[in-house]
């Protein structure tokens, strides 16, 4: 079976691709914090001396969340913005030139619940 993948409903795929951006960016968010913060700590070890970091362990950690906070907002905001974006430009592309083909195939049905439970029916 051929399908024509004419037109996304852009409002479905925002709401998922937003979450979807939202746990990447606080991932790579926190990521990015830890990295920024170990540097940030081993730098002013250098420049400064020893021991002026110290105690400072909570505030480095509140400092990799705040980081990870904020990705997560700039990426939900931005990468919704562009799927947003990228889907009506496709939509418009895909009424005019005609959307994308996709193949599909049969597949074996998944049991039903009578199947479950060992009862089989018989047809008259």
């Amino acid at each position: 079976m051929k399908y024509e993948l004419k037109c996304v409903n852009i409002w479905s795929a925002v709401r998922i691709l937003f979450v979807v951006f939202l746990v990447l960016g606080f991932l790579v968010g926190l990521f990015y914090g830890w990295v920024l913060i170990g540097l940030m700590g081993r730098l002013s070890e250098t420049v400064v001396g020893e021991g002026l970091g110290e105690g400072l362990g909570a505030l480095k950690g509140l400092g990799v969340l705040a980081v990870g906070l904020l990705s997560a907002l700039m990426w939900s905001v931005g990468g919704t913005l562009l799927t947003a974006m990228g889907l009506w430009v496709y939509n418009l592309i895909a009424g005019w030139a005609g959307g994308v083909e996709v193949a599909l195939g049969a597949t074996q049905e998944p049991p039903t619940d009578s199947d479950r439970s060992g009862i089989s029916q018989v047809a008259d």
